[in-house]
């Protein structure tokens, strides 16, 4: 009851958060960081006698500063959150502890056993020796005397003292895998160590806790802008997106791409949601719709602009002004939702890799303008390289091509250690990508295997290029974030990587006949690519991708961790046959009337029939495992052979149009942001926030967005209101200006 409380806790602290303020780092309802400084004002009062005591008390300040280290549930939860990937290692739960000759004092426990610094100290569970923390680049911190200790004796798991709370809760880190961990045994093993965790109070605040104020402070302020309020914009193109629970990664993504004219046309007017038959829950096409028509502009642009028109005077212009400013954002629940349904992962609420999603939505977007039978916007995307290989023996030369939406750039090997001073040239990238690299495969002429170099070029370019950066790598299978700094230039001219015809003098390889052939069966190639980058083979990759129906790469990255002895890792890839194209099979009339009386459409069955060589049993087997979707009849070969042609006579000059990057060391956890330029400003989204961004650091991007140069850029209403990327506060003052000339 209230009043039980009461007695068990008579005081109570109010903590006042100003406008604004952020609990949690892309997490969370509200999710999202920010660049605005944050004050709070404790005061400590107590329910018996309802009085607000002395702050100014020495006792009432201890008391206060003691009740400031306890959570409450809405901090507790986004603490919750942001721990939500943290798991047991193999250190933790094989953790082998040492005898030791007595059980530890608490006066043993006050200082670094190599130093005199009694804070941020450390206890290895396996020996009971304390050691301070790691010292920072700053020389805050500690001493490194802990993982001295480790690098001398070996042992792996340490427990930061100061955090263990009576319910066997810490912060502990595991200096092996290099990463926060849980010790679901900790009571069991401090016990060991003569320490009982029912007498232990919390003093410090847990890594959890440091990460969530640090990522805060010092890459939203220091990072972005050095803690300065930027200029907040509003109205059609800087329309906030709210987090809906670490969808951040969802936001950055759609704020670029819908800011590319081709999407804005495909999508941006709602016409279809009012002759839809469906029920909009249900109709990805009105979901899209609806999404971009709000984000672009929408029925606030209408509003806002009819309530302004009819203020009687200035102060009731400004208080439209300012309450449709903060309100003007979009909170896409349902998109959300049915862009995820399904899927095992961004149906979720968990964070995500917005590589990932990206590659995720433009398939789904695909999918759907195929079966709607419209031009698809994704094109813009789309181009072809050229991977040549060479024999290093007979010089035959084999050439394949490869057509994608995107590219991932490996950073180049460097000496030394990869740090945050590191800077990389954005040519050097590309050189790492082109190659030449050597790598050993089979030779038709030399009949046996070879090494041979590999260079790669573009046989043409597309409107729009996207780039991911590989920051996410496995070291000692210990996955971790490359902090480096890509020297990108605002323009940039990749001609010079267009691959050349083949010679007269070249030597072709000769290919198999396409009747022998047995390809392996077909995995998602930007899923290979992440595997890859987070050290898996090649082979390991593919495996787990057909293990997990090639879902997702985090699926599959999992599926692997725990089936790592599973056969089919040290088999061949499973292969499917793949013949001469064969002649049209006829098609029984009798089977397709069978089959449409299940409810089917003669081109569905018709075409299941001809997939199943005319039979009617396997057919049906196959359009009740295949969504309209996913048998589609491919763009036609005309269309396509023209838009070939189209590409290949773009020059690849590119302007940077975007990016999108990911805030926070760690990579189970962390925040995106999109910052794009316009109208030669940069521009930044931020969940909800959009401002003007002096310092974007565009060197620290992990999506990269660049555009052809001289490629048209305009909002789907700039022709309908000259004046849309003014913000409505500066409408505001052009309508107070209109009632004082009145």
């Amino acid at each position: 009851s209230t009043s039980s409380r009461k007695r068990r806790c008579p005081y109570q602290i109010s903590l006042q958060k100003q406008e604004g303020d952020i609990t949690k780092l892309a997490i969370g309802k509200e999710g999202g960081a920010d660049h605005f400084n944050i004050e709070s004002t404790y005061t400590l009062s107590c329910l018996a006698c309802q009085k607000t005591l002395d702050s100014k008390d020495d006792q009432v300040l201890a008391l206060i500063e003691s009740v400031k280290l306890i959570n409450s549930a809405l901090e507790a939860g986004a603490i919750a959150e942001w721990e939500l990937e943290l798991k047991e290692c193999k250190h933790t739960s094989d953790l082998k502890q040492l005898e030791v000759p007595e059980p530890l004092a608490k006066k043993s426990l006050a200082k670094c056993a190599d130093c005199e610094l009694s804070s941020n100290l450390w206890l290895c569970l396996t020996c009971g020796r304390l050691g301070c923390g790691r010292k920072n680049f700053d020389n805050s911190g500690g001493n490194n005397h802990g993982v001295d200790h480790y690098k001398n004796s070996g042992h792996p798991v340490v427990v930061k003292m100061g955090t263990i709370t009576p319910e066997g809760k810490a912060s502990i880190h595991c200096y092996a895998c290099d990463e926060e961990v849980i010790d679901g045994k900790l009571p069991d093993h401090l016990r060991h160590l003569g320490l009982d965790v029912k007498g232990m109070v919390k003093t410090e605040k847990t890594i959890g806790e440091l990460e969530l104020a640090m990522n805060l402070a010092l890459d939203l302020s220091k990072c972005y802008e050095e803690g300065k309020e930027m200029k907040r914009l509003y109205g059609p193109s800087y329309t906030g997106i709210e987090n809906l629970g670490n969808t951040c990664y969802m936001a950055s993504v759609l704020q670029s791409i819908f800011a590319m004219k081709p999407f804005q046309d495909c999508f941006a007017d709602p016409g279809h949601l009012d002759v839809c038959p469906q029920w909009g829950g249900d109709c990805f096409e009105c979901q899209i719709r609806k999404f971009a028509y709000n984000l672009l502009g929408g029925d606030h642009r209408f509003k806002i602009k009819e309530l302004l028109a009819n203020a009687t005077n200035e102060d009731e212009a400004l208080d439209i002004s300012e309450k449709y400013t903060e309100e003007e954002m979009i909170r896409p629940a349902m998109f959300k939702f049915l862009l995820g349904k399904g899927h095992p992962e961004f149906s979720t609420n968990r964070q995500q890799d917005a590589f990932e999603f990206l590659g995720y939505f433009l398939e789904k977007v695909e999918k759907h303008m195929k079966k709607m039978n419209q031009k698809d916007p994704n094109i813009i995307f789309n181009f072809t390289y050229e991977s040549k290989l060479q024999c290093k023996e007979c010089k035959g030369v084999k050439r394949i091509q490869t057509k994608t939406n995107c590219l991932q750039l490996g950073i180049p090997p460097i000496q030394g250690e990869y740090t945050d001073q590191t800077h990389i040239p954005f040519e050097e990238m590309w050189k790492f990508w082109s190659g030449p690299e050597i790598v050993s495969m089979n030779c038709p002429i030399c009949k046996k295997e070879q090494l041979f170099e590999k260079t790669q070029k573009f046989l043409n370019f597309p409107k729009y290029l996207i780039v991911c950066i590989q920051r996410f790598v496995l070291t000692d299978w210990v996955p971790k974030k490359l902090p480096v700094h890509i020297d990108i230039p605002n323009s940039f001219d990749l001609e010079h990587m267009r691959a050349e015809s083949p010679s007269e003098e070249e030597k072709e390889l000769p290919e198999e006949p396409e009747a022998e052939l047995e390809v392996e069966v077909e995995t998602s190639s930007a899923f290979v690519q992440s595997l890859e980058q987070m050290g898996l083979t090649q082979h390991q990759a593919k495996v787990a991708l057909i293990q997990t129906g090639n879902q997702s790469a985090e699926l599959a990255v999992s599926w692997y961790f725990e089936n790592m002895e599973h056969p089919s890792l040290f088999a061949p890839i499973p292969t499917k046959k793949v013949g001469q194209k064969a002649s049209k099979i006829h098609v029984s009339e009798e089977n397709v009337m069978l089959i449409m009386s299940m409810g089917f459409t003669r081109d569905r069955a018709a075409k299941a029939l001809e997939n199943c060589d005319n039979n009617a049993e396997r057919a049906i087997d196959y359009l009740f495992s295949h969504p309209p979707d996913e048998d589609v009849e491919p763009m036609q070969v005309e269309e396509a052979q023209i838009l070939e042609e189209k590409a290949k006579a773009r020059i690849g000059h590119y302007d940077i149009h975007s990016f999108v990057t990911h805030l926070g060391a760690s990579v189970h956890a962390g925040h995106y942001i999109a910052q794009m330029k316009k109208m030669g400003k940069w521009i930044y989204y931020n969940d909800r926030k959009v401002a003007i961004t002096q310092n974007p650091n565009v060197g620290l991007g992990y999506l990269y967005f660049f555009r052809l140069k001289n490629q048209e850029e305009k909002n789907f209403f700039h022709d309908q209101d000259q004046h849309s990327i003014i913000s409505l506060k500066f409408r505001a003052y052009l309508n107070t200006n209109r009632f004082k000339k009145k």
